[in-house]
C-alpha cells in the first residue's frame, strides 16, 4: 500500500502517543513522547474564531511533537520550528 511513499497513521490515547510508519518494506511504531492527550485536547478545540496568532501556535506546536519526529524517522533532516521562524 506505501508505493506512492509512506502512509503514516496517528494514534492518541490518554498513555501515550504514537505513529505507524507503514512503508514498502517496512512498519515502524515511533512513539511522540510530547504529544499528550490532554495537550490534543486543550489546543485543539474548535477553531472558529482562530485568529493568526492562535494558528500559527498551533501549527507550530504540531510540527514540533507530531511531524518533525516524523520526518526525522523518516530520513528528512529538518530542525525543531520556532517563533521566529520564517
Amino acid at each position: 500500500m506505501a508505493i506512492g511513499g509512506p502512509i503514516v497513521i496517528l494514534n492518541t490515547k490518554k498513555l501515550r502517543s504514537d505513529t505507524i510508519i507503514v512503508r514498502e518494506t517496512k512498519i515502524t511504531a515511533l512513539s511522540l513522547p510530547e504529544l499528550l492527550y490532554s495537550h490534543m485536547i486543550d489546543r485543539t478545540p474548535p477553531m472558529t474564531g482562530y485568529d493568526n496568532k492562535k494558528m500559527k501556535e498551533l501549527l507550530l506546536w504540531l510540527w514540533n511533537v507530531i511531524v518533525e519526529p516524523v520526518f526525522s524517522e523518516l530520513g528528512f533532516d529538518q530542525s525543531r520550528v520556532t517563533e521566529e521562524s520564517p
